[in-house]
């Protein structure tokens, strides 16, 4: 019903109200040193182009596995690829010694989870911004 209320104003007063409840590419951290980024910031530390930030934290990639539900707008988003090609991106990186893997979750909150308890993770999410706490949210510009 809420869903239907909220198409319904959007017709009416844009399409504002609708695009709160979407699902959309959300990055979070934990002792990163960012606050914003653009996509194309983004897009390279995802693909693994930084070892650590600026305030000497190792970098960790957070990414979802193959089966959640964020990986595939993940994949889109970030690698411009499907979720095999992010796989393959990732396995080519780590075989050829140039960084260390990511780590892969299963859902939005076993991600949450994992950035809030370790400093440098950075992880890219798929999902309501609102299902996110607003204390680890980067700002996409």
């Amino acid at each position: 019903m809420q869903f239907l209320i909220s198409l319904f104003l959007s017709l009416f007063l844009g399409t504002t109200l609708l695009a709160q409840t979407e699902e959309k590419l959300v990055i979070i951290g934990n002792k990163t040193g960012l606050t914003e980024l653009t996509l194309k910031e983004a897009r390279d530390i995802f693909k693994g182009k930084m070892s650590f930030w600026k305030n000497k934290e190792e970098v960790i990639i957070v990414l979802p596995s193959p089966k959640s539900d964020d990986a595939t707008g993940v994949a889109n988003e970030i690698f411009q690829t499907s979720v095999t090609g992010m796989q393959k991106h990732w396995l080519a990186l780590v075989f050829q010694g140039r960084s260390n893997p990511p780590v892969f979750v299963q859902s939005t909150r076993e991600a949450i989870d994992y950035v809030n308890k370790n400093s440098g993770a950075i992880a890219a999410l798929y999902c309501k911004s609102s299902e996110v706490p607003a204390s680890l949210i980067i700002k996409l510009k």
